[in-house]
């Protein structure tokens, strides 16, 4: 699904009663995502700056205090912006001894992904709100990372210690395995 450039983003697709965005109407339909997290108080702070300067001016995103000359006016990229975040973040994580990392605006839609798929949010529904048409593509936004693999392993030996196919304790557990077998063999050697 087509989603509009976040730097053409109008506030009349901002609904604050319903606290959600709109996104303009495709061949699918209109796109609808909620305000999660610090997003509500983040556009109603910047609404408020809007409204007070720049009264006119539609878009969520516009210069004000940074480039006095195009005060008022619609950002039109990000790019240099986003260098400069992640440029600061190398250094501070250099500076903090940690390696940095090479991280890209997009990754920014995968991170929303991850953290609706750990909240619990059900697939249709971050598929509708990522805009993704079919199950490939949550599919291949789905990160797992260490967290979910202990939580596979617990599940795992939860079932089989349910099922009699894990013991507390291995050693006795194959003691009883190895008799097991004798008496099946003995049998097997009866008939």
């Amino acid at each position: 699904m087509y989603r509009p450039s976040p730097v053409r983003f109008r506030w009349d697709r901002v609904d604050f009663e319903e606290r959600c965005v709109y996104f303009e109407a495709t061949k699918f339909g209109t796109g609808k995502a909620p305000l999660m997290g610090e997003m509500e108080s983040a556009l109603r702070e910047q609404k408020a700056i809007r409204d007070e300067s720049y009264p006119n001016c539609p878009y969520v995103f516009f210069w004000f205090d940074y480039r006095f000359d195009k005060n008022g006016e619609p950002i039109q990229r990000f790019d240099a912006f986003w260098r400069q975040a992640v440029t600061a973040l190398g250094e501070k994580l250099k500076a903090d001894g940690l390696e940095p990392i090479d991280l890209h605006f997009h990754d920014l839609r995968r991170s929303a992904h991850f953290q609706m798929r750990k909240a619990g949010i059900d697939s249709q529904t971050r598929r509708d709100i990522m805009g993704h048409e079919s199950t490939s593509m949550d599919d291949r936004y789905t990160m797992i990372d260490d967290e979910a693999l202990d939580d596979a392993r617990r599940k795992m030996e939860v079932f089989q210690k349910d099922r009699g196919l894990l013991a507390d304790d291995p050693a006795s557990q194959l003691d009883r395995l190895r008799a097991e077998v004798q008496r099946l063999e003995a049998e097997l050697n009866r008939r």
